[in-house]
């Protein structure tokens, strides 16, 4: 096994294979700079109680004014009543691998506690070029059986991407149509409810 501490670079395909128009391969989305940022350092706690809105918010404007970096959500349960807004040239990132069951440890962005109870989304990209990956979005109060209107959990923007998250019983998942959204990315969003709406719209 060798670790590398650097980028690899790849030669993409040509644009012609053997005379053929070669597919286009989707846009290459990550943070502005290699810069971590926990947001345990910031005061983050773990458990169904508390509110960590100011505690992530903290650590995301902290890496926007870094010029971008990944702000690193570690693998618990982690309770909200606010929303996040995502900075520009920054990430913010779980520990999946993939989308994963919201059986696994999840970030809970509850948007206040209850159906439209604030009109502003859960989680949202403040101009885009952010974004958020592996990650799983719940809502405490939403019963699965019987889902009640909510406010979108994630909407993009511009060159925002969204990529390996679960919004396991949102109402509404990801939102790339009310705002300008060109060159977004968007891979294995995953969605586990009773009920389905689109993913985007």
């Amino acid at each position: 096994m060798q670790i590398a501490h650097c980028d690899f670079h790849f030669a993409r395909p040509s644009k012609e294979a053997d005379g053929r128009l070669a597919p286009a391969l989707p846009p290459d989305r990550r943070p502005g700079t290699a810069k971590l940022f926990n947001v345990a350092d910031f005061g983050a706690k773990t458990g169904n109680d508390g509110d960590n809105t100011a505690a992530f918010q903290a650590a995301l404007d902290a890496a926007g004014k870094a010029e971008g970096g990944t702000v690193y959500v570690r693998p618990a349960r982690t309770g909200f009543a606010g929303n996040l807004t995502v900075p520009a040239a920054v990430e913010l990132r779980g520990v999946h691998d993939r989308a994963a069951s919201h059986h696994f440890g999840r970030l809970s962005l509850d948007d206040d506690g209850g159906p439209r109870r604030g009109e502003r989304d859960a989680l949202h990209h403040a101009d885009g070029r952010g974004g958020c990956a592996r990650l799983t979005i719940w809502y405490p109060e939403q019963d699965i059986r019987k889902i009640e209107p909510y406010p979108w959990a994630i909407r993009g923007g511009a060159n925002c991407w969204v990529l390996d998250v679960s919004t396991s019983n949102s109402y509404q998942a990801v939102d790339f149509g009310t705002n300008r959204s060109t060159g977004h990315l968007l891979r294995y969003s995953l969605r586990r409810a009773a009920q389905t709406r689109p993913v985007c719209q």
